[in-house]
């Protein structure tokens, strides 16, 4: 959990995509449950497109996983 919580602070930080897709949700707690939202829906390449997924949320064309 520690090291989870050092990840985040790392990636609020440093990272602009990270920042852009926070601010976007407006709250902490809405940017993780879309985070998460789409982590569980979405068959996701990288980090990299799931923050421009949450940046630009009806743009990005995510593959949805084929539970079938």
């Amino acid at each position: 959990m520690l090291v989870a919580n050092l990840v985040d602070q790392l990636q609020g930080l440093c990272c602009k995509l990270f920042q852009q897709a926070k601010t976007k949700m407006g709250s902490y707690v809405r940017f993780w449950e879309r985070f998460r939202a789409y982590f569980l829906t979405f068959k996701l390449p990288d980090w990299v497109t799931l923050y421009q997924a949450i940046c630009l949320l009806p743009v990005v064309e995510l593959p949805v996983f084929d539970t079938s």
